[in-house]
């Protein structure tokens, strides 16, 4: 069965399954989840609250979910290139749709060490 990611309010309810969220960025209070194809949904849960409910929720697809920075959590499997110069994560979805986003150096050369623990370094 399909795991979902599911924020509720008082007078709202998103659903959404793992392989939809490319990635979350934060605003205050606030998250904005991007899907594949360009939605962009504002839901009243902080990065914190939402990294949480994603283990919670989805614990088989939790890490493919990775904190980056204070501003954002990335769905790896729609990572595309990492520059650490030139500062910039471009992710790209299942609609071959680019995002580009600009974490601190600090946080893409965490992401970029990451990956190469987990997959190795390909020489």
């Amino acid at each position: 069965m399909e795991e979902h990611l599911i924020c509720m309010t008082t007078t709202e309810l998103f659903r959404f399954t793992s392989g939809q969220i490319v990635y979350i960025s934060a605003e205050g209070n606030y998250s904005h989840i991007h899907t594949s194809g360009g939605e962009d949904f504002l839901v009243g849960f902080q990065l914190g609250q939402l990294e949480q409910m994603i283990a919670g929720q989805m614990p088989d697809n939790a890490r493919r979910f990775i904190r980056i920075g204070r501003n954002y959590i990335v769905n790896e499997h729609y990572i595309c290139s990492i520059s650490v110069p030139r500062q910039r994560l471009v992710l790209l979805d299942r609609t071959d749709k680019k995002y580009a986003l600009t974490p601190s150096r600090e946080a893409l050369k965490a992401l970029k060490q990451h990956l190469e623990d987990t997959y190795g370094k390909i020489q």
